[in-house]
């Protein structure tokens, strides 16, 4: 007869050994797993690596599709396409570049267009235009040579310069500002002096005379005829 300790450990002899089994797998499913994730890590690293790379190959892969397109795409020339023989280097044909024309400035012509001129052929300036035809030297050359007609005030003004007064004719108009200014023209005289009054109105018929005195353009008008009119 078997005694009880015999018997126990015969029935601890099952359940250990059942105990052992599951230990064992338990070891290799540990091993299993460690590997696992060892390559999981390795696949994510590589996985890194790639998705750091797909910019720089696009970029690479567009580079090279311009330089393709580039090189196997015929040239282009729109325009002025220049012929093929001075592309192939003849350039015997080429014209020759052209100054650009001078400046040539008003004529007469443009001046006739912009003075209303009188039967004789006069034209007709007021004094404050006349008086500004000093600031243009195209302007002046013109009408050096010119016979206008002009109305204004007689003045008599006493300089340092002068013994007798300098008699000139003179007008209102708009300055700087639209402020009312006073513009006046020296007179020359070939002949006598007529009797004018001070603040006399008349109506003049000469040519202007432009001349440089001391580094200064000086105006005056050389008086051919003159008479008495009444204020516009």
């Amino acid at each position: 007869m078997t005694s009880p300790a015999h018997r126990g450990g015969d029935l601890a002899s099952p359940l250990h050994g059942f105990d052992q089994e599951p230990s064992s797998r338990h070891s290799i499913d540990l091993c299993a797993g460690d590997v696992f994730r060892r390559r999981g890590g390795d696949v994510m690293k590589v996985e890194e690596k790639l998705l750091k790379m797909i910019p720089l190959v696009a970029t690479l892969l567009l580079a090279a599709l311009i330089l393709a397109v580039a090189i196997l795409l015929p040239p282009s020339f729109e325009g002025d396409a220049l012929p093929a023989k001075q592309m192939a280097g003849d350039v015997s044909e080429l014209a020759v570049p052209q100054k650009a024309p001078s400046y040539v400035g008003p004529t007469l012509q443009d001046i006739k267009h912009y003075l209303p001129q009188t039967q004789e052929g006069h034209f007709k300036i007021s004094v404050a235009n006349l008086f500004y035809t000093k600031e243009s030297l195209d302007v002046h050359r013109i009408l050096a040579g010119q016979t206008i007609e002009t109305t204004g005030q007689i003045t008599f003004e006493r300089t340092q310069d002068s013994k007798r007064p300098v008699i000139k004719v003179c007008d209102f108009g708009l300055g700087s500002f639209f402020r009312p200014a006073r513009y006046s023209v020296e007179l020359e005289f070939e002949a006598e002096i007529p009797h004018m009054k001070h603040r006399e109105w008349v109506r003049l018929v000469g040519m202007p005379v432009y001349k440089q005195e001391h580094g200064k353009l000086l105006l005056s008008l050389r008086v051919t005829r003159i008479e008495a009119t009444s204020a516009p």
